[in-house]
């Protein structure tokens, strides 16, 4: 079996075109392969990198394959990672090793796919671990909520029926709800971080990031902000084809007012053809998209848009959905979210400058658990002791001994940090079940400093009348 990953976008009315062909020697006549009854001849848009899977008939010890390119003024026929193997010795997994991103909090599920070998096959994961909150079923789909952000590499085995089995590595990003206020300038030239794209019509084209129109004299001739990119629909054909540019998960909060969509558009008519540009919304992953506004006529400058979001939720997402009907293009720019936010104070704490805002949208190194300066306090205790999480604390840890013949606890405390529980708890045994750590008997003393209380609390029995007795900090986060 012949496998290999093909890459093939038009460009205006220009479509290359591929076809592939074996002998089985080198005097040979060269054959067109074929899978199932089509020949292996690709003619249609391909603007994404997909994965060809052929088997290879009359095998010889001189066997020659050849990759015949055609050259119609598309962007160009690509292919990689060429891989020739026995399909009758073990299934081959098909799906790319990058899988699409999930979202903290919102239902996740993809299929894995393969070829070859025996049926049924059963599918598992023999290195590493998926994200937590996600699982691999025998049948191959990844499923759950994920309850972290997370970058996991892991690897997946598919058995045949006979036993036979093939792996893969691959890769999944769990991203949090994105921060806002949200902005987007499509600078970078390559689909932004998080977002994705919906196909919603065979052959539909994807969104490009480019400047202007990719239409010669056509408008945009340049995109609204900055220097380099917008993002645009491009359909070189009068048949109405459609795509959905889809923004990233955003945590607008629940009693946030004033939400706002503004972006910049331009979508000029090319001598009667005409584009169009509809907007969408929903508040979840498992929610309906709604309906926010339509665009319809020629707009050949670029035009501020300014749409009120209704019902903000934690995981709200905006589509764009170009309709494209060989106009100069669908355009937009200088995307903003925005809205009077009620942020808690560990939020503002967060954007406070301590991480970059690829980190706040990734969420790698920003949850509640994570330690990015390795100093063994989480950002959550960071945050309620008034600590730097980027700067590997020396000074300020929690202290404690016995003064004055009572035990004692010594501790920073965030004078800002005023969403944050801090109970100085006590037990006789350390390994008590948690019911057993009891604030009874715990008295504090807080003097205070410019933007901390370093808090000394004490048990009030003497050390003597209690010989066996520990205390601890337990912290409740928002």
């Amino acid at each position: 079996r012949l496998t290999f990953w093909h890459y093939m976008e038009n460009w205006q009315d220009g479509q290359d075109e591929l076809r592939v062909f074996y002998r089985s020697s080198s005097g040979g006549a060269w054959l067109p392969l074929t899978n199932a009854t089509t020949t292996a001849t690709y003619t249609n848009n391909t603007p994404v990198w997909t994965r060809r899977s052929l088997p290879l008939p009359n095998p010889t010890s001189t066997y020659w394959i050849a990759f015949e390119g055609n050259a119609r003024f598309g962007y160009g026929v690509c292919i990689d990672n060429v891989r020739i193997s026995d399909s009758a010795d073990a299934p081959i997994i098909q799906t790319g090793q990058v899988l699409p991103m999930g979202v903290t909090g919102m239902e996740y599920s993809t299929a894995l796919a393969a070829a070859g070998g025996t049926l049924p096959y059963a599918w598992s994961v023999v290195s590493n671990s998926l994200p937590q909150g996600l699982s691999l079923g025998s049948d191959g789909v990844i499923s759950g909520t994920p309850a972290a952000a997370a970058l996991a590499y892991f690897r997946v085995s598919v058995r045949g029926d006979d036993g036979k089995a093939s792996t893969n590595l691959f890769s999944l990003r769990i991203m949090i709800p994105g921060p806002v206020p949200f902005t987007e300038t499509f600078e970078s030239g390559a689909l932004p971080r998080g977002w994705t794209q919906e196909s919603l019509s065979a052959l539909a084209p994807s969104w490009t990031f480019r400047s202007g129109s990719p239409v010669a004299g056509g408008a945009p001739s340049a995109p609204h902000g900055g220097s380099t990119n917008n993002a645009c629909l491009y359909v070189p054909s009068a048949s109405t084809l459609k795509t959905r540019l889809i923004t990233p998960a955003l945590n607008l909060g629940v009693s946030t007012t004033n939400t706002l969509l503004t972006f910049w558009h331009c979508m000029a008519n090319n001598y009667g053809y005409q584009d169009k540009l509809r907007v969408y919304y929903r508040t979840s992953a498992a929610s309906e998209w709604v309906e926010l506004a339509r665009y319809e006529a020629s707009v050949p400058v670029w035009t501020q848009r300014t749409i009120s979001l209704p019902n903000p939720s934690t995981t709200y997402s905006i589509a764009f959905e170009g309709w494209g009907n060989y106009g100069y293009g669908i355009c937009i720019d200088d995307v903003v979210v925005s809205g009077d936010f009620s942020a808690s104070p560990y939020t503002v704490w967060k954007n406070s400058g301590f991480f970059t805002a690829d980190e706040l949208r990734d969420g790698l190194v920003t949850g509640d658990l994570n330690d990015p300066d390795n100093d063994g306090i989480v950002n959550a205790l960071e945050y309620a002791m008034g600590f730097d999480p980027r700067v590997a604390e020396t000074n300020g840890r929690p202290t404690g001994g016995v003064v004055s013949n009572f035990l004692n606890y010594t501790y920073r405390k965030n004078m800002s940090a005023t969403d944050v529980l801090y109970e100085v708890v006590a037990s006789t045994s350390l390994v008590a079940s948690a019911s057993a750590w009891t604030t009874n008997g715990v008295s504090a003393h807080a003097p205070i400093s410019n933007v901390w209380w370093s808090v000394t609390s004490w048990h009030n029995v003497p050390v003597t009348n209690a010989p066996q007795r520990f205390m601890r900090l337990r912290v409740t986060m928002p």
